[in-house]
């Protein structure tokens, strides 16, 4: 391997380690919004009209059930598509990494 398919593999290997990174970040917070969309609706079925929802360190505000349920769903498709995006990313990462690490060494 070159001096500079060394450094490109090195490349491709710290992309993949920061999208995976956020990769996590993004299903962890869609196991929150999941969650909070199930308590939500459980709340709704009992025939709460309100939730309180939590605005920076110090600031609860009281809002619309519905308003926040729609939100929540807002969030978790926008976090299902973030996700998506970046396994497909990682998927070609990877094979360029493999097909580059795979290479015969040049002169030989």
């Amino acid at each position: 391997m070159s001096a500079d398919s060394v450094r490109l593999a090195q490349a491709k290997q710290q992309q993949i380690l920061v999208l995976e990174e956020y990769l996590n970040l993004y299903k962890q917070r869609l196991l929150e919004v999941e969650a909070a969309l199930r308590a939500l609706n459980k709340a709704k079925e009992t025939g709460e009209e309100s939730a309180y929802e939590i605005l920076g360190a110090n600031i609860l505000v009281k809002r619309n059930i519905n308003e926040l349920i729609d939100e929540l769903h807002q969030e978790k498709d926008m976090l299902s598509k973030r996700i998506r995006s970046i396994e497909e990313q990682l998927v070609q990462l990877r094979k360029e990494l493999r097909e580059l690490v795979s290479r015969k060494p040049e002169g030989g």
